[in-house]
């Protein structure tokens, strides 16, 4: 009987995905289309400006309609059909501008962001629009524009690249490119190793590991020599710099528009980025992407932290050991990992421990899942689900129960059809 089940179920789940990939071919082209634009910002505004759409051939993402999404990120994009309204792609996604505005005293000093959104390439007439986190989880209008079959793209430029891992499941694949940074065009072979080293990270890491089949990756191989080291502060080829707002060990890149350029060489829904370095350092931007070094005795510990901004919108759980400011919010934070308790419900209220105490106290060990205080770079007045977790301690070896549940809701999202 078990069996059977586990037969209907199957058979269930291969006739949805079925049904909802013929809704998605009938809006969308088997291609991937780009908007770029600036982000044009002071301490206390943001405007934005469009700049170009850009296509290449696949699409890596999800292949059936996303009419709604988590917003945990500072941006959420919606792609619309421009006659009758309907929804028919969104996601939401962090970026580097908005932590920016963070760091800034000046009121009147002023930074522009290449920054961009994918999405799949409509059939008909559409409308991107882009809205900005503004407080209080109110998002405003940034960017909107209406694009058609005449309207003028450009094609990004291919690269070569390899797969080194092939997904093998009936629901739709969760599409990986890893991008080389500091390899040059004779060290392939130590590019392609570490990739395979980074993909058996994840797929043997929990959760991932109970969906491997559901992952496909590629690898965009180097071309040129990049080499750079840190002590000289320059930036690479995809503009990755360490010291980021003068934390050390935080390395990220402002040309989002050479890494996506690059990416689109092969057909991504997340992308990451290998520092052929020893040097300790990464990052992770929710649906943006991942950075990391490859080579430091830690790598594979930060990955699958910097993995867990990227992917699942997870937030830091540790305190302080920043230089911008973290100002308290009086509205529910966006980190589904993080809670000022303002809207607890909202949150992982529903999955504490029976009889444990909100707030949590720190003595309280024999707490799965409860509150604890201390996470989101504050030592008061945020709360983290567990007392330990790899979002709190880049040493610690799991992700916890909560952390754990919301990957597992984004892989489930993004390969099955949710009605």
């Amino acid at each position: 009987m078990k069996t059977l089940t586990i037969l209907t179920s199957t058979i269930l789940l291969s006739v949805s995905n079925l049904m909802a990939q013929d809704d998605f071919n009938q809006w969308f082209l088997d291609r991937t289309l780009r908007i770029d634009y600036n982000a044009i910002c002071t301490r206390d505004s943001a405007e934005g400006m469009y700049t170009s759409l850009t296509t290449s051939e696949g699409w890596g993402g999800e292949r059936h309609i996303v009419d709604h999404c988590p917003h945990y990120g500072t941006y959420y994009m919606e792609l619309s059909d421009a006659t009758s309204g309907k929804v028919l792609y969104t996601y939401s996604y962090n970026t580097l501008s908005y932590e920016w505005q963070s760091t800034i005293t000046e009121k009147d000093e002023t930074k522009t962001f290449t920054e961009s959104a994918i999405m799949p390439m409509p059939r008909k007439a559409a409308v991107i629009n882009i809205y900005r986190h503004d407080s209080c989880n109110i998002y405003s209008k940034f960017i909107s524009k209406k694009i058609n079959l005449s309207l003028e793209t450009k094609n990004a430029p291919q690269k070569y690249s390899e797969t080194i891992l092939q997904a093998t499941t009936d629901v739709d694949p969760i599409n990986i490119t890893i991008l080389p940074e500091w390899y040059g065009d004779n060290q392939m072979d130590k590019f392609l190793n570490d990739a395979k080293k980074l993909a058996q990270w994840l797929t043997n890491s929990e959760p991932y590991n109970k969906y491997s089949n559901r992952f496909t990756i590629n690898v965009v191989m180097p071309n040129k020599e990049a080499m750079m080291t840190r002590a000289l502060n320059l930036k690479t080829s995809l503009g990755f710099n360490f010291n980021t707002f003068n934390i050390e060990r935080y390395i990220a890149s402002f040309n989002t528009k050479s890494i996506y350029d690059l990416a689109q060489s092969t057909a991504f829904r997340h992308i990451i980025i290998l520092i052929n370095t020893d040097q300790y350092g990464g990052s992770g931007f929710y649906n943006y992407y991942t950075c990391l070094c490859i080579d430091n005795e830690y790598s594979q510990e930060l990955f699958l932290h910097e993995f867990g901004h990227a992917f699942a919108g997870l937030g830091d759980e540790y305190e302080k050991d920043v230089t911008y400011n973290v100002e308290p919010s009086q509205c529910e934070l966006m980190a589904p990992n993080l809670t000022n308790l303002t809207d607890f419900k909202s949150k992982w209220a529903d999955y504490i421990d029976k009889n444990a105490p909100i707030p949590t106290p720190k003595n309280r060990t024999d707490i799965e899942v409860g509150a604890f205080e201390g996470g989101g770079y504050c030592s008061k007045g945020v709360y983290r689900p567990s007392a330990n977790c790899r979002m709190r301690y880049k040493d610690y070896n799991h992700y916890c129960k909560i952390c754990t549940q919301i990957i597992e809701e984004t892989i489930i999202a993004q390969t099955e059809w949710q009605k």
